[in-house]
Formats: C-alpha cells, sequence, structure tokens
C-alpha cells in the first residue's frame, strides 16, 4: 500500500514478550499449568533428570549375572587343568611302583601303599585355588586294574542327576598290571547361567552321607600298564 508504515519489529518483539512470550510458548506454560495433575504428569514426562540412573539399574542385573558366569567359567577351566596335571603325576607314581593303591579298606599308608585319604590329600596340594577341606571334600578317585587296553570300567558313579561313590574302587594290581585312573571333582556351580548350561548333578553320595546342590563333575583320566617295579608285591584287596 503506497504511503503505508513499515511495521516497527523492535516494538513487536517488546510487546510480545511483555505479555509473556510468543503465542505457543504462551499456550504450552498453559497447558502445563492449567489442569491439575495433567500437567504434573506433562511435566514428569519431559524432566530427564535420573534417566542415567534409572538405565544403569536396568543393565547392571544382566551385565553382573554375566561378569560372574565368565570368571565362574573360568574358574572351572582351571579346576580342570589342575586336576589333570595332578591326576597325571599320581598315575606315573603308581605306574613306576613309587605308590600302590592298596583298596579302600587300608585305612592308612604304609611304605609305598598309599590310602585313599592320603592320595586325596596328595591330589589336592597340587590344584590351584581351591581350600583343601573342601577339594577334599568335593574330590573322588576312581583306580583299577583292566583286562586290556580296550577295556573300560564297567561302572560309572553318574546316575541320572545322582553322583554315588559306592562303585568306585582304589586298588593298583601289581607289576605289569594294566591301570585306569579316574577323578572327580564335583564342582558345585553358582552362576544361573552355567546352571542351564552344564545339566548338574543334584545329588552327591559318599560315604560320609549325601549331599543336594548343583555340582558339575570335572574328570580326568589317566591309563597306564605299570612297569615291572621291585618294590613289593601289592598285598591289598583287589575290586
Amino acid at each position: 500500500m503506497i504511503g503505508a508504515r513499515r511495521p516497527n519489529w523492535f516494538r513487536v518483539a517488546s510487546w510480545v514478550r511483555h505479555l509473556g512470550g510468543w503465542p505457543w510458548a504462551v499456550a504450552n506454560r498453559r497447558l502445563m499449568g492449567c489442569c491439575g495433575r495433567s500437567g504434573e504428569v506433562a511435566g514428569f514426562v519431559a524432566d530427564r533428570r535420573g534417566a542415567s540412573a534409572v538405565e544403569f539399574a536396568l543393565v547392571v542385573g544382566p551385565f553382573v549375572v554375566i561378569l560372574f558366569g565368565l570368571l565362574e567359567l573360568a574358574l572351572i577351566f582351571i579346576v580342570n587343568i589342575s586336576l589333570g596335571l595332578a591326576t597325571e603325576t599320581f598315575a606315573g607314581q603308581l605306574r613306576t611302583g613309587q605308590k600302590q593303591a592298596p583298596g579302600l579298606a587300608a585305612s592308612s599308608s604304609s611304605g609305598v601303599q598309599i590310602d585313599l585319604a592320603d592320595a586325596k590329600t596328595q591330589l589336592c596340594n597340587s590344584m590351584l585355588l581351591l581350600p583343601l577341606a573342601t577339594c577334599i571334600q568335593q574330590l573322588q578317585i576312581d583306580v583299577r586294574p583292566l583286562t586290556t587296553f580296550q577295556t573300560t570300567a564297567s561302572t560309572t558313579p553318574v546316575s541320572g542327576s545322582t553322583f554315588s561313590t559306592s562303585n568306585l574302587c582304589f586298588y593298583s594290581g601289581n607289576a605289569g598290571s594294566i591301570v585306569e585312573v579316574r577323578a572327580y571333582y564335583l564342582y558345585p556351580i553358582v552362576d544361573p547361567l552355567l546352571l542351564a548350561a552344564f545339566s548338574p548333578v543334584s545329588t552327591y553320595t559318599s560315604s560320609g552321607g549325601s549331599v543336594s546342590g548343583s555340582f558339575y563333575p570335572i574328570t580326568t583320566t589317566q591309563v597306564f600298564k605299570a612297569e615291572n617295579y621291585s618294590s613289593g608285591t601289592n598285598t591289598g584287596a583287589g575290586c
């Protein structure tokens, strides 16, 4: 329009600021404050304070379970390796006649003959990261002569979810015997992820009674033919 005056934008901005802001800002404030609880809910939804703490609380639980599972799995591997090395050393002593397993009836060691309790102590002293008392309680040893190398032990201590020591043997035979040495360590599993993965034993039965729990039987085996040693005849009772 000819002769029309241009608006003074400085005055317009001052007028809007005086009224409380632009129309949409005014409407937003009215929406947040005029409707009682609805305004409070809208304010709560828009508030981002504490979001990091909530997200951390949702993540920390599964993270701890997975981390603990990895640590426990690493410990199982260490126990497995330690048990294998300790059993290999013990089997070497039986093979050369330095030690003889005289049977379960032996109540004490005498000369080269070593009873089951001392054999457990010897193996546990060679294993890492395990308290001696706990290791002795959870460790079982089976020593028996075989007819040939193709023959294996006809019995196993694991039946379903039960581990029983009733059929174990502790007799190494004499010079020239083919001997099988098996060691079992019943590792108590704690992490719930490993419980589902390892299908553990739930009942552990030994001469000391029956114990319920979640145990994973770590097993190692050594088979050898004893040398023609001159350390004497094994006077123990066979299996």
